[in-house]
């Protein structure tokens, strides 16, 4: 198995703790800031999405996506 990134909910707590035992787990994605404290001791593993909004969003370049008219 690969490293696994997914996002988080209570009935994944099995999981995770098992991917951190097997050294496979990539990271967790939190939408914000209150996410569950039973991830508390997975701090390392955490990626807030909300820090990641701007690099994240599509940018208006006013170049189309089209190469045909």
């Amino acid at each position: 198995m690969r490293n696994q990134a997914f996002a988080y909910s209570p009935e994944l707590s099995h999981q995770v703790e098992y991917l951190e035992e097997q050294g496979k787990l990539l990271l967790i994605l939190a939408p914000n800031r209150h996410y569950s404290g039973l991830l508390r001791k997975y701090n390392d593993y955490i990626v807030r999405v909300d820090l990641l909004r701007n690099s994240l969003e599509q940018k208006k370049t006013g170049i189309s996506g089209r190469s045909k008219p």
